[in-house]
């Protein structure tokens, strides 16, 4: 399945994956993509934390990141790590990147899937709006034992 949306200068594609959306925005034309995986955990005193882990087109780690925050629910947590990992690129001037996480929640509603959850608005505008920024920009939905890293990472950090 391909939906596509025209933009303001670049086209926007859903295509379905492992019977998941992903949300990709450009085209990748050989150019080397960062690949990112992210994971937040939550408890229900507020406390959370994310973690991700970003690798070059060769596997190599090019960064890595755990922070402790607060959060209202899992879903933001999750969403709070997605920016932080957008912001992250943005800085580094990194244009063509692959973002994947545990959270399909999240992914569907970055894809425009599901309807945005109010709580987490303004993070999805945040998202949404670096979305010019980037010649190509991907949103998977992984499975939780293939994102192992990243999991770890929001568990230490809830212990920091």
């Amino acid at each position: 399945m391909r939906i596509e949306e025209e933009g303001s200068s670049q086209k926007e594609f859903m295509v379905i994956r492992n019977g998941h959306p992903v949300c990709i925005l450009g085209k990748p034309t050989g150019c080397a993509v960062i690949r990112v995986k992210v994971d937040a955990s939550w408890n229900r005193t507020l406390e959370a934390a994310f973690g991700w882990i970003a690798y070059d087109g060769t596997g190599q780690k090019l960064g890595r990141r755990q922070v402790r925050t607060r959060a209202e629910s899992p879903l933001e947590a999750e969403a709070l790590g997605v920016r932080d990992i957008v912001e992250w690129a943005q800085e580094r001037r990194i244009l063509h990147l692959d973002i994947s996480s545990d959270c399909l929640q999240l992914i569907n509603q970055i894809a425009g899937v599901d309807k945005d959850n109010h709580r987490i608005v303004g993070l999805l505008e945040d998202i949404r709006g670096s979305f010019s920024f980037f010649h190509c920009l991907c949103f998977n939905f992984i499975l939780r034992h293939l994102n192992g890293f990243a999991h770890s990472l929001a568990k230490q950090a809830m212990k920091l």
